[in-house]
């Protein structure tokens, strides 16, 4: 091999270790799949609850419903996924049942239900609340006191006797019924792309007096999913001449002292 293609050569090693280390660096390569964190995604649309007089046993929605997020542009499956509920104001927090539904139409959570307390003169009803819900929270929401802001996991408080739809039903389009989930690990391995949807119903009448709302100042969701590599140690590296030293060199004579 001639001192120049030596050099040659030499140099693109070097460079291709070089290439190599900035890329670790700067977390350019991935070697295999990791976790893909979107910025979250939000709809600031008010959400307006309505709540059912105090002579009628019945569900009112919320509007809109449902109310709607479309993610894009993510890759992979969901592993994690976070819902913040922004500027939470209800005189009766209880009567509130805010249910998930998934792009798929089908795969669903009941992020709360019955939570939060009557709120008499003594608890003051939340008003303009902020609550996320993750499944890593270390609490779950309250069940009998006053909503505050922070972050919990999703519940479902069913004890309450008085309560006329102990089995929250919601009316259609959403799933009637929130089915058995009780986390947001419900949805890890669904496609993280298409339309998220939120409905929000108040499912206990209120007190006599009329024109009593309570309201969501819109809502958020936080996907997580694992991404595919974008790029390999393959694709960085420059191209190698498939050519070694054994193939360049002259042949040898096999001689020995033992044969003379």
């Amino acid at each position: 091999m001639s001192a120049d293609t030596t050099r040659f050569i030499g140099a693109r090693r070097r460079a291709a270790r070089l290439a190599v280390a900035a890329g670790m660096v700067l977390g350019v390569l991935q070697l295999g799949s990791g976790p893909a964190v979107g910025e979250p995604v939000c709809n600031a649309t008010p959400i307006q609850v309505d709540i059912p007089p105090e002579s009628r046993m019945e569900i009112l929605k919320a509007l809109p419903y449902p109310s709607v997020i479309n993610v894009a542009g993510l890759t992979g499956n969901v592993t994690d996924v976070n819902v913040s509920l922004n500027g939470v104001s209800h005189p009766f927090p209880e009567d509130l049942d805010v249910l998930l539904v998934a792009p798929d139409g089908s795969t669903r959570l009941l992020l709360m239900s019955d939570v939060g307390g009557n709120n008499g003169n003594s608890n003051p009803p939340p008003n303009g609340t902020n609550i996320t819900l993750d499944d890593e929270a270390a609490t779950n929401l309250p069940t009998n006191t006053l909503l505050m802001s922070g972050t919990f996991k999703p519940t479902d408080d069913d004890t309450d006797s008085f309560e006329f739809d102990a089995n929250d039903t919601f009316l259609a389009p959403a799933p009637t019924t929130p089915g058995p989930a009780t986390t947001l690990s419900v949805f890890d391995g669904l496609p993280a792309n298409g339309t998220w949807s939120l409905y929000v119903v108040d499912d206990n009448p209120g007190p006599p007096f009329p024109a009593i709302q309570g309201i969501l100042n819109g809502w958020c969701i936080d996907i997580t999913t694992t991404a595919s590599p974008t790029t390999s140690t393959s694709s960085t590296l420059p191209p190698t001449t498939s050519t070694s030293t054994s193939s360049t060199l002259p042949p040898t004579t096999s001689t020995s002292t033992s044969s003379t």
